[in-house]
């Protein structure tokens, strides 16, 4: 089924796969997430060249991203502080903060990746919930924009 998913993916995006999970492996984010969000607190930077090499250690490789010597030595081949990242791991008061962020996104209506949000009158909601080509989220974002206008 994930492999199904992953060619669904790449057909559209020309994103690469490696077509290969980690013995064992069970698909769940919070920890990369713990990771990505320690390191934007400790940078004040979105950390996206730490993310895409997540996503290349799963997609590509087949790497198992939940284990924290993964995640703390992605960081530091990047160059980041890792330590924040190893902390985050084991705070109980960072996976509070992330389950608290993941329950926000939810009020939206996230519940595929990617999520596009559109703010209007001090409101935000969902456009596009999962993959969106840029004609399609063009389109999306034109008529938003001429319902409220």
């Amino acid at each position: 089924m994930l492999f199904a998913l992953w060619k669904e993916v790449a057909a559209p995006t020309g994103q690469r796969f490696g077509f290969k999970i980690p013995d064992g492996f069970v698909y769940n984010s919070v920890r990369p997430c713990l990771a990505l969000a320690a390191a934007y607190r400790a940078s004040g930077n979105a950390p996206f060249g730490y993310l895409h090499r997540l996503q290349q250690l799963i997609f590509e490789q087949g790497t198992d991203i939940n284990d924290p010597t993964v995640l703390v030595g992605a960081a530091a081949e990047l160059g980041l502080d890792p330590e924040p990242v190893r902390a985050a791991l084991e705070d109980p008061a960072a996976l509070e903060r992330l389950r608290v962020e993941f329950a926000g996104a939810r009020v939206y209506g996230t519940h595929a990746l990617p999520n596009v949000l559109i703010e209007s009158d001090g409101k935000r909601r969902l456009l596009v919930g999962g993959y969106a080509d840029a004609a399609t989220l063009e389109g999306l974002i034109r008529e938003r924009l001429i319902t409220q206008a």
